[in-house]
């Protein structure tokens, strides 16, 4: 099961991410999701996450030290931040994104010691983005604009 919530109290739009059962082996954030919060899959055993076009920010810690092998994006991603250490310690290989302007934070994959390889496709624009405390193996393949 999971936990959504708002981001604006206002709204009628529940868009938020706030929990995952630990207990799924994959999971496909829905399409109504725009924020994945803080620490959701910190320590997860799930192993496989879509995120849909939808999600515009990675929260800190969001993936930290998770068993995930697979973070796939959905290719027209309208994601925009990924905060500062939301892939901090977490298991996975690649990271491939698609088609955006994206700013990524501090120490954002910092100790990903099975990382590889970070591709961010040639149309996308990278608005920040920090090298700091990533592991000295890990290919980094773009020819996109850098801000």
């Amino acid at each position: 099961y999971i936990i959504v919530g708002k981001s604006d109290p206002e709204s009628s739009e529940y868009d938020i991410l706030l929990f995952v059962s630990n207990k799924l082996k994959s999971f496909t954030i829905p399409s109504n999701i725009k924020i994945i919060s803080e620490n959701l899959f910190e320590e997860s055993f799930i192993e496989n996450v879509f995120i849909t076009s939808q999600v515009t920010t990675i929260c800190k810690y969001s993936f930290s030290a998770s068993s995930i092998q697979c973070i796939d994006f959905q290719a027209d991603s309208q994601l925009r931040i990924i905060d500062k250490k939301a892939f901090y310690h977490s298991l996975f290989k690649v990271f491939i994104y698609h088609t955006c302007k994206i700013g990524i934070g501090l120490d954002a994959f910092s100790l990903c010691c099975y990382l590889q390889i970070i591709e961010i496709d040639d149309k996308s624009e990278l608005l920040e983005f920090s090298l700091k405390n990533i592991e000295k193996n890990v290919i980094i393949m773009s020819h996109m604009k850098l801000h």
